[in-house]
């Protein structure tokens, strides 16, 4: 395989993906206590079949002061037919898609005291490009850098080449001198002496940029830990330079780790102004013999995610934390393993067979990385064919916000394009979903993909105020119940149910207390009629017609007669007529009292009757709610309990049933007493003794007769005039109407204490509201924590959530009531709601104390008219609407059926609402990358949108890094930036060929590919005016 062919072999479609690396393996040539074989050859076999078998992506080949290993090595990589007689077919082709790159391990002059207590030296690691060969390092590096062979008093010192030969040479003339390094070979001795000065090697290196230029990477060992080490002694600078010029740390040590990244130090910033840059951490196992080949102390592996080339190895020099990983497995892979249905692999894209679309459009395989995936390309290059083919296959409920298959652009009807085309995804479980790119999405279906449209996005921000049925309140519910824990989800299997199981009671009682309410206002509007000026005067009016019915009642009482004169001839006879009749109205007054009692007792038995009915109603319903309750009272079987054993319910009726019974039969019997034609009550003895005393008054004298007719009419117009006068309990009499307007100097008193009552009633109302808002909170609580430390804490964007009790359509409710056409402060369509809202605006639902200012101040606004400075009192009768009744708009402000607790996204102390649209969108997508607790893909498409450059730095960058750390996410750009500052483990690029047929191409890899990264400049190049390019960590990075 020819060199070039194995770079290109070396970039993954997939992307950046993890593998492992050893930069530190030796060879033979090092000498240094080494163990391998001897022969070259049989240590290259022993290396590569260990590589191939440990699945190892890259190799430093370290020697001390030599790339004689390496090239070596190089020699039988690129001798197919000699790798092949050493390794095998399949070792030797394995072997040749493994990078190898040359690790010079020079010993310095640099001496620094360790924790212990100890001196040393420090070692320095060159790590060259592959694309650098053996011979540029040697005679371009190696021979250029000198050493001191040996120093004379009055000159300078000897300074030799560092070759091969010369530190042979050493080791001879040390040996020669020095007994105990007689046993030792004469390249060992050599290497063990010589020290170079690391500032020429970085000159050296410098000034040779036309064949060292961005292939070389400078490394230090850091033995200990770098974090406990002190830095008061005379070693501080020494240290600290090595530090400051090194690119990588050679350490597995976790201390050290945290060091390197600045995590140690007050702040990165901090860090990187003391030591010039982060300094990720890389381990190998140092292998000086078989044994330790590929097999690092404790396991820990030096994982990279990155193509397996120099370039990639670069990469971490831009993201020193999320592109290393030192230990079994990155925590990623293990996830992915344990989690293959929510990582999306593949997309194929098929044209059907039997399709006779000349246009080309589609075809072929799009590999997914599992990590972040920027879909980047020119307008109409196929990006959002892309994301919504996702959409598509993942089930995503937003098919109406799909922007490429829309009824009017590929999928539309009369040209047929989208069921020509077929779209499979392959999940990373081997599973796959197809459709055609025609078909709708299987509404029935479990959502597999949670896609973003930009145009659902647009559609989110402009109904973030929607209430309990907006889209984002049903996202938000079901992005907090996803974070309750299931032992706290009750079996609930959604956010709905679990509120409505918590809450249950909570709205039972509610209930009565409204109900109560509507008692206390049908209370309020009585006194309120009673205490108009109206009413009184109607009283007033009244009482002055009684009083004049009086006056002229009196003015009609009978004019006397006095008893006529004694005629001797009948005297007699008409004194005893006088005297039966006088007997006779005796007993008719004795009737008339039994009547008025009897009638009395009557209404009585009769009221007795209606209770006791009304009575065992209401307790004939009680006992239905218990039945109802007890059909309904699940939680006792769960429980493994009986309900007679916490509660017994037993309605006993029949002394109810008596009661009735006894009122029917005594109300029976007292109306037959009435009755005038049942012979024996006292109402027939009445009729009789009247006829008798009337047919006794015909057989008397003319002149008794008129006398006892006298008689008879002052006894009617007593009657009458008692009649009028009355009592304050009978209505519509003098003494009645004297009581009602008396009693008016007492209704503003409890008109008084039914408000009071009514307010209680309110709080209590509002109570339970407050309530339920807490129970909401509660639920939030697990979110809070998720987000606490939320990447953007850091930058002053802080994003909570808050529970708020709002109002809901109270504008659309309270003027469906009343009439705006009438006087009164809402008089007028624009000026009633203009006042209205600004009545709104100014309270405060969020305490009690703010709502009962609220519903007082409506009271006020529906008895006066605000408009006015006087505020002139209208009737809320005139104000309400056909079919209303008063009451319907009391019940409907004091009830408080219009608040509801509901969730809020804030960002710093603004909710949603109170946001820019633009600063709306951003907070949306900081929501789906940090606080949507879901782990299934999640595909956005242009989530820089609306958004200028800082914002996406310093908003979106963050939130997609941390997002991607647990799902896998690909977005949609149209700033390629936006993949590079998040780190994209794969950028797609898309390219349409329209005179070709409208051929869509997607063309994947890393960053770190030569190829996208050409792309990715190209679309930034054509869209480079949108892009602040003041902003140094806003640009592309050079590879």
């Amino acid at each position: 395989m020819k060199f070039q062919e194995k770079v290109q072999g070396m970039n993954d479609p997939r992307g950046s993906i993890w593998r492992i690396w050893d930069l530190h393996v030796h060879t033979p040539i090092s000498a240094l206590n080494i163990d391998f074989p001897a022969d070259f050859d049989k240590y290259a076999t022993i290396l590569f079949q260990h590589a191939v078998a440990k699945q190892i992506a890259a190799v430093g080949i370290a020697d001390y002061f030599s790339a004689e290993g390496y090239k070596k090595l190089r020699e039988i990589l690129d001798d197919e037919a000699r790798l092949t007689e050493l390794c095998g077919d399949e070792v030797a082709e394995a072997a040749q898609q493994i990078l190898f790159i040359p690790n010079i391990e020079l010993r310095t002059n640099t001496i620094v005291r360790r924790p212990d207590g100890k001196d040393s030296r420090v070692n320095f690691h060159v790590l060259f490009s592959d694309e650098v060969t053996p011979e540029q390092i040697e005679e371009d590096f190696l021979w250029e850098v000198k050493f001191t062979a040996e120093g004379t008093p009055s000159g300078s010192d000897e300074m030799w080449p560092l070759t091969i030969r010369n530190l042979k040479c050493l080791g001879q003339r040390l040996k020669a001198q020095h007994q105990p390094f007689a046993n030792k070979s004469d390249i060992e001795v050599g290497m063990m002496n010589a020290v170079v000065d690391h500032g020429e090697v970085s000159k050296i290196l410098e000034q040779k940029r036309s064949i060292f230029g961005n292939r070389y990477l400078l490394a230090v060992p850091a033995d200990e830990d770098l974090s406990e080490c002190s830095w008061d002694g005379q070693g501080h600078l020494a240290r600290k330079v090595m530090i400051q010029k090194s690119h990588m740390l050679l350490s597995a040590n976790r201390g050290t780790r945290e060091f390197g990244l600045g995590l140690r130090h007050p702040s990165v910033a901090e860090y990187i102004d003391e030591f010039k840059s982060l300094k990720p951490c890389v381990h190998g196992s140092d292998a000086h013999d078989e044994a330790h080949l590929f097999t690092p102390d404790d396991r820990r592996f030096t994982w990279i995610k990155a193509d397996p080339t120099f370039s990639g190895l670069k990469r971490i020099l831009r993201e020193p934390d999320s592109r290393v990983f030192i230990g079994p497995e990155p925590p990623a892979l293990e996830r992915q393993r344990n989690n293959t249905t929510r990582y999306c692999n593949m997309l194929t894209f098929q044209k059907e067979p039997d399709s006779k679309l000349d246009e080309h459009w589609f075809s072929g395989d799009v590999p997914l990385n599992s990590g972040l995936v920027a879909v980047i390309g020119n307008k109409g290059s196929g990006k959002s064919a892309l994301a919504d083919s996702l959409g598509l296959v993942g089930n995503s409920p937003h098919e109406s916000h799909f922007s490429f298959l829309h009824p009017q652009k590929f999928r539309r009807l009369r040209d047929r394009k989208a069921e020509q085309f077929r779209v499979a995804l392959h999940w990373l479980s081997g599973d796959v979903e197809s459709s055609k790119l025609s078909a709708p999405v299987d509404s029935t279906s479990v959502e597999t993909i949670k896609y973003i449209p930009q145009n659902y996005l647009e559609t989110i921000c402009n109904e973030v105020a929607g209430g309990e049925d907006s889209e984002f309140d049903k996202e938000l519910k079901s992005v907090i119940f996803s974070h309750v824990p299931n032992y706290e989800r009750l079996e609930c299997d959604s956010f709905d149910e679990l509120m409505a199981f918590r809450t249950n009671e909570t709205h039972e009682h509610m209930a009565l207390l409204q109900r109560k309410l509507r008692g206390l206002n049908e209370r309020i509007i009585t006194l309120n009629e009673r205490l108009t000026d109206e009413h009184r005067e109607a009283l007033q009016q009244q009482l002055k017609h009684k009083q004049a019915e009086l006056a002229a009642h009196i003015k009609a009482k009978p004019d006397q007669i006095s008893p006529p004169d004694k005629d001797p001839a009948v005297e007699d006879q008409n004194a005893k007529l006088a005297a039966e009749i006088e007997r006779i109205r005796a007993e008719v007054e004795k009737l008339d009292a039994t009547l008025v009692e009897t009638t009395a007792r009557n209404k009585q038995a009769l009221r007795r009757e209606a209770l006791a009915k009304k009575l065992k109603a209401k307790l004939e319903n009680l006992q239905h709610t218990f039945e109802d309750f007890a059909a309904n009272c699940s939680e006792c079987g769960e429980l493994g309990i009986e309900l007679k054993d916490v509660v017994t319910f037993e309605v006993r009726l029949a002394k109810i049933e008596e009661i009735i019974a006894d009122a029917l039969l005594e109300s029976h019997e007292l109306s037959r007493k009435l009755s005038k034609d049942e012979v024996g009550t006292p109402a027939h003895a009445k009729k009789l003794h009247l006829a008798k005393a009337k047919e006794l008054r015909r057989t008397m004298s003319v002149a008794n007769q008129r006398y006892q007719q006298y008689l008879e009419d002052l006894v009617k117009w007593e009657a009458r005039r008692k009649e009028i006068e009355g009592a304050p309990d009978k209505p519509e009499s003098l003494a009645n109407l004297k009581a009602q307007l008396e009693e008016l100097q007492k209704l503003p008193t409890e008109l008084v204490a039914v408000k009071e009552d009514r307010t209680a009633t309110v709080r209590a109302i509002y109570q339970r509201i407050d309530s339920l808002a807490q129970m909401y909170a509660s639920l939030y609580s697990p979110i809070e924590k998720a987000i606490a430390g939320n990447p953007l804490k850091d930058r002053g964007l802080e994003i909570g959530f808050k529970v708020s009790i709002v109002p809901e359509n109270f504008e659309t409710r309270l003027f469906g009531l009343i009439q705006q056409g009438r006087r009164g402060t809402f008089c007028g369509v624009e000026e009633g709601q203009k006042k209205l809202r600004k009545m709104m605006h100014e309270a405060d639902f969020s305490v009690t104390q703010g709502v009962e200012a609220f519903v007082e101040a409506m009271d006020e606004a529906l008895a006066c008219d605000l408009r006015d400075d006087g505020k002139p009192l209208v009737r809320i009768t005139d104000l309400v609407k056909k079919g209303t009744k008063p009451v319907d708009v009391y019940n409907f402000v004091f009830g408080l059926e219009y608040l509801f607790p509901r969730y809020a996204l804030t960002w710093g102390n603004r909710t949603l609402d109170q946001l820019s649209p633009g600063e709306r969108g951003a907070l949306l997508l900081v929501f789906y990358l940090l606080v949507d607790n879901d782990t299934i893909p999640l595909v956005i498409d242009q989530p820089e949108e609306n958004l200028d450059n800082e914002s996406v730095y310093r908003m979106l960058v963050p939130c997609i890094k941390k997002a991607k750390e647990r799902r896998q996410v690909i977005i949609v750009t149209h700033n390629p930036n936006l993949a590079v500052v998040c780190d994209a483990d794969q950028v797609i690029y898309c390219e349409m060929d329209k005179p070709g047929g409208n051929r869509i191409t997607y063309t994947t890899g890393a960053i770190e590919n030569p190829a996208i990264n050409h792309h990715i400049v190209d679309v930034l190049e054509g869209t480079r005016p949108a892009f602040d390019l003041r902003d140094a960590k806003y640009k592309l990075v050079s590879l």
